[in-house]
């Protein structure tokens, strides 16, 4: 009798090997990309509106877990699969539109502050002189405060609770970074070679700046950018949850985790599943800023 070879082709061994070593990667793909298609199809998924209350059904707990001989009728039509709140509305449709807002408001801030930091970071390590000392001075004093004392002394400036000012506020707290990381690849890399020779050819200075230095610093950037997306999401979660983001009529999941503060010990769910969205979607985006990271440069790669 013939024994067929157990042994697995190479194809199936790079198979294996390419899923073990982005398994990670993979894995944060896997949960962004749901949590953007599901918010993209939030007002089909959940075409009632979020805000709309119905204090008939307050903390209706999941109707997974909810007792059939005590649902009401009309409960049982609808549903509510992760329960509803002290208002009645459903935690479900909620939270797919507060991930459209956390999204939102972390692609946006990280896109402004990133080309705010990285234009100033370019022009200060390049130039120099008081141009730099100024950057400097002003990188110092922003640091100097705490994060939520800062980002909420400027909502209280700029008037309050505003989808606007969430995104101004976080993109103003957020340049210092990516300033920091292409100013000193900038002072790195201005008086190298090919810098000198760009310059005995003719080519300007911005011309240096933009096709010799930035790209050098981009990928910095990109890994940096995929982290901060995580940050600003936590970020806003975290002054909704004092009250101080954006408008209490819209949805998102620091201002649902709040709701459901003193309903802790009764209805444990108000305050337990926008948690585990926030929390798995950050988790899902740090594992593609690793995926990334290793990529970019795998000297990184911490094992």
């Amino acid at each position: 009798m013939r024994v067929r070879n157990q042994h697995p082709s190479v194809g199936e061994l790079r198979k294996r090997t390419f899923v073990r070593r982005h398994l990670r990667g993979i894995v944060g793909l896997a949960i962004v990309s749901g949590v953007i298609l599901l918010g993209a199809a939030a007002p089909i998924i959940a075409p009632i509106d979020p805000r709309a209350a119905n204090v008939s059904e307050k903390l209706t707990p999941p109707s997974w877990l909810a007792d059939e001989t005590v649902r009401s009728g009309a409960e049982s039509e609808t549903g509510h699969f992760l329960g509803t709140d002290q208002l009645g509305r459903d935690i479900l449709k909620r939270g797919l539109h507060g991930s459209r807002v956390s999204l939102l408001i972390g692609l946006t801030t990280v896109l402004i502050s990133g080309l705010v930091g990285v234009s100033l970071g370019l022009a200060s390590g390049y130039f120099g002189g008081k141009l730099d000392q100024l950057m400097i001075w002003l990188c110092d004093v922003q640091m100097s405060f705490p994060f939520l004392v800062l980002a909420i002394a400027m909502m209280v400036a700029l008037g309050g609770q505003s989808l606007v000012n969430v995104i101004g506020v976080l993109a103003i707290t957020g340049w210092v970074t990516y300033f920091r990381v292409v100013r000193a690849e900038t002072i790195k890399l201005r008086g190298r070679e090919f810098i000198e020779a760009a310059r005995a050819i003719g080519c300007s200075h911005w011309r240096i700046a933009l096709r010799h230095i930035l790209p050098n610093a981009i990928p910095a950037c990109l890994v940096l950018a995929t982290y901060q997306v995580a940050q600003m999401i936590i970020a806003e979660s975290s002054l909704s949850f004092l009250g101080m983001g954006v408008p209490s009529h819209i949805p998102t999941w620091g201002a649902m985790i709040a709701d459901g503060r003193q309903y802790a010990g009764s209805a444990w769910w108000v305050s337990t599943f926008p948690g585990l969205m926030l929390v798995t979607t950050v988790l899902g985006i740090g594992f593609v800023g690793d995926w990334v990271r290793d990529i970019i440069d795998p000297t990184l790669k911490i094992t």
